[in-house]
């Protein structure tokens, strides 16, 4: 069984299709020219994020555009291993390629929703216009407080006076 996947069974792409220039050409036109815009749409998304200002998780563009490029290695290998064989790079490419993927979307699929910003944003709403009732609420009690404890003390003023002066009769 292990004979089945040893590295000296398979023969590079190019000996393969050597009979067929043309077809060799074919594929490594293509994997050139995908490689290419795997490389460059990251530059797209790149200023669509830089130009956005109102992007709540710029950082998920960012992963996305690493995948991207990670993408275009994969097609980079696929060209290489047209020459030699070094089919275990491409594989540990293309296993790192579907890893990436399986561990980025959890991930994504934790992150909030705009309904569940909006529900947050609503009840912080409510919780400050609270506090804020809570707070002049104390402001009119401690007015009032005050007002009495000065009436009172005035009060206590006038019948201290007045001791005093039937003291003094």
């Amino acid at each position: 069984m292990w004979d089945l996947f040893s590295i000296d069974r398979y023969l590079p792409h190019s000996i393969c299709l050597a009979e067929n220039s043309s077809l060799l050409a074919t594929m490594a036109g293509s994997d050139a020219v995908i490689a290419f815009s795997y490389f460059s749409i990251p530059l797209g998304i790149m200023y669509f994020v830089k130009e956005r200002q109102d992007l709540e998780f710029k950082w998920v563009a960012n992963l996305f555009i690493l995948f991207i490029l990670w993408c275009g290695i994969t097609h980079v290998t696929d060209l290489v291993t047209l020459w030699i064989p070094i089919y275990e790079l491409e594989a540990l490419v293309s296993v790192l390629t579907a890893v990436m993927i399986w561990v980025v979307i959890p991930k994504a699929l934790a992150l909030p929703s705009p309904e569940t910003h909006r529900r947050a944003n609503e009840s912080l709403r409510r919780e400050v216009e609270e506090r804020r009732e809570a707070e002049q609420n104390l402001r009119l009690a401690r007015d009032d407080l005050e007002q009495r404890v000065a009436d009172r003390t005035a009060e206590l003023i006038q019948l201290n006076h007045q001791l005093t002066e039937e003291i003094r009769m």
